[in-house]
């Protein structure tokens, strides 16, 4: 099988590389740009962590 050596082809196997290392690829939807953060996993990772902040938000 020949190497996909073009733009997507790196995309996508750096991609799979962070996702096999516990990266969660988010949804362009959720990413606010004027903050530089994707807002819903941060709801999750505050959720997850600090549930006494998360409810006050």
């Amino acid at each position: 099988m020949p190497t996909d050596t073009s733009e997507k082809g790196f995309e996508t196997r750096v991609c799979t590389l962070l996702g096999e290392s516990g990266w969660l690829m988010g949804d362009n939807q959720d990413y606010d740009s004027a903050a530089c953060v994707d807002l819903a996993q941060l709801s999750d990772f505050l959720r997850e962590t600090q549930p006494d902040i998360a409810q006050a938000l």
